[in-house]
């Protein structure tokens, strides 16, 4: 916005000037400096619709190789204003109105790039220009080819192109505003969705947790279900509260990290739906309700995604192979003895690699976690 406010104040001092309007205004006494100052008004109101464009278009970060070419605009009308104050200036104006058009030519340049950057909201940047690029080939044509053309006619075509981009630069900062105003709500509804998200997991969570408890303290008088199923529930659960802890200060999660969560969940919830409950009611037999099929594949993938992190903090790749087989039942117990196994690999085995995989038998699904580490004592095997 600064350098648009030079850029503009410059474009309408350059109008008064050559309209005669400044030297009535502002420097009246100073007949000198007003047959000169079209050059020095001209270069910086070039310069600053430079430093505009690289900042609008952040031709540094997005345009290097533009960005250096819009550097080397200011340093022409930088260096072509010094020479001037030394020399006659009379053939620099005439190399002014030869610089100028190369100049606007290559700020259209530069909008045409940035509207793949910047979408449609750089098309008033552009049209600006546009508009500067054909009044200066009208300028250009009228001092250096021979074909008559008013004075009046070139300035009032330049002054208007000029009032023209003004308005059209003004346009494209009002877009900014706009831009920053739609991210800035954007952002403000990722920060709800997140809180509203991370509440939700912490209210299923504190369910468990709560469950969990009540389980512990029923756990000494209770059946080994309930012992062995509060064991399971520990690693995963307490993955789980540090996971959602983080996602605190992350409006937009990654997938993965929404994936782990999702799956540590839904293993604890089976665990406490059909262990702990049921336990708890005094039976150890599956409820009534017939369970639901679900594929190998999602069993090993959710086992994973529980023990990614401790197996990476082990420094040790867990491998998953791909599976098309189905369980029709023993969910939660395939995935408690799936959890133990991998689990015990990752604190003992001193393993590089652990590798998960399924396949279909005839008389149901067949499970294997194995491992390149250092094995079990054979005296404990026999």
């Amino acid at each position: 916005f600064l350098w648009y406010m030079l850029y503009s104040g410059f474009v309408t001092l350059y109008i008064f000037h050559r309209d005669g309007y400044a030297f009535q205004l502002f420097w009246r006494e100073h007949g000198l400096w007003n047959s000169y100052a079209s050059l020095p008004l001209a270069g910086l109101l070039t310069m600053f619709a430079a430093q505009f464009t690289r900042a609008y278009l952040d031709t540094g970060r997005g345009l290097p190789r533009l960005d250096k070419v819009l550097i080397g605009v200011i340093i022409v009308q930088a260096s072509t204003i010094a020479i001037s104050l030394g020399y006659n200036s009379e053939p620099l104006k005439q190399l002014m109105t030869v610089s100028i058009p190369i100049s606007a030519l290559i700020f259209l340049i530069a909008g045409v790039l940035g509207l793949a950057k910047k979408g449609l909201t750089a098309l008033p940047f552009v049209l600006g220009w546009s508009g500067i690029v054909a009044a200066s080939a009208v300028t250009f044509t009228a001092h250096w080819i021979d074909i008559e053309v008013t004075r009046a006619a070139t300035l009032d075509t330049m002054r208007s192109a000029m009032v023209f981009d003004a308005v059209m630069m003004g346009i494209a900062c009002f877009n900014v505003v706009m831009e920053w105003r739609r991210d800035r709500e954007q952002l403000m509804q990722d920060r709800i969705e997140a809180a509203e998200r991370n509440a939700s997991l912490r209210g299923r969570l504190d369910l468990v947790e709560q469950r969990y408890c009540a389980a512990r303290t029923a756990a000494e008088s209770s059946s080994k279900l309930v012992a062995d199923t509060t064991h399971d529930l520990r690693q995963p659960m307490f993955a789980v509260r540090a996971a959602i802890l983080l996602l605190g200060a992350k409006p937009r999660p990654q997938a993965a990290e929404m994936q782990q969560i999702e799956a540590s969940l839904a293993y604890m919830e089976s665990l406490v739906e059909q262990n702990l409950l049921q336990a708890m009611e005094g039976t150890t037999q599956p409820g009534s309700g017939e369970e639901a099929a679900t594929t190998a594949q999602r069993l090993i993938d959710t086992v994973s995604s529980i023990f990614k992190e401790d197996a990476e903090a082990a420094g040790i790749s867990l491998v998953i192979a791909s599976s098309d087989a189905i369980l029709r039942r023993g969910t939660a117990d395939v995935l408690r003895v799936l959890s133990n196994l991998v689990s015990n690999a990752i604190a003992y085995s001193d393993a590089a690699e652990i590798k998960l995989s399924a396949e279909p038998t005839p008389s149901g699904v067949e499970f294997r976690v194995s491992d390149n580490g250092k094995g079990m004592n054979s005296s404990l095997i026999a």
